[in-house]
């Protein structure tokens, strides 16, 4: 996390100069500091800043930052709206198995180059290809299982969400306060219970307020 009051002024002014690189957290961070200062120039950004960072909080509780993670979501008011996968994300998923399974065939080109020795560095590169073939492969066919027929829909405090092959019923129903936010240092999920309803390999501080203002709507 960056410490802003130790940067000099000169220093801050590069800084406001690169806004749209920075986090969430970062700019509030920033904005602290900022009106701090006596520097006129630093302060001229205090409008600005103040700004972009109400606008990212009104995105976020409005859900907007939901397409960042793969969602779409149908919203009839702050109490009753529906989110999907979207078709993007669902795109995105079927390039990655399909990229996949063709490295992972050079893979297997490579792995034959290895073992008979007629050329080893064009069975490295393949292999590598390979590797990365078989990772892009595995995630991308876990995310379609994972999130098919994926819905998650809110009604007046309550939630309905479905989704095929892990669901016993085929969908869960409860009240929207028994939803809880698991983080770690590499993932943030939405969870019910034992289920895990969204997961995110980002968890900045955005897509962590984005799932978290899922709840807090309600």
């Amino acid at each position: 996390m960056t410490q802003y009051s130790s940067f000099s002024d000169s220093e801050l002014i590069e800084v406001l100069q690169l806004l749209d690189s920075l986090s969430h957290v970062a700019k509030e961070q920033l904005l602290k500091e900022i009106q701090s200062r006596k520097n006129q120039e630093i302060r001229s950004f205090i409008s600005d800043l103040s700004k972009i960072i109400s606008e990212e909080k009104e995105n976020i509780q409005s859900l907007t930052y939901i397409k960042n993670l793969g969602f779409d979501v149908t919203s009839i008011d702050q109490s009753n709206y529906t989110i999907t996968r979207s078709g993007r994300a669902i795109l995105i998923d079927v390039i990655a198995i399909v990229l996949g399974t063709i490295l992972s065939v050079l893979g297997i080109f490579g792995v034959i180059f290895l073992l008979s020795f007629s050329s080893p560095i064009n069975g490295i590169v393949l292999s590598v290809f390979g590797y990365i073939g078989i990772k892009m492969l595995i995630n991308g066919i876990n995310r379609i299982f994972d999130y098919f027929g994926f819905m998650l829909q809110i009604e007046n405090k309550n939630f309905t969400f479905k989704r095929k092959f892990d669901l016993p019923s085929g969908e869960l129903k409860d009240k929207i306060q028994s939803l809880k936010i698991s983080k770690s240092e590499d993932q943030i999920s939405l969870v019910y219970k034992d289920t895990e309803i969204i997961k995110v390999g980002a968890p900045n501080a955005i897509n962590s307020s984005t799932l978290e203002a899922i709840i807090s709507l309600n």
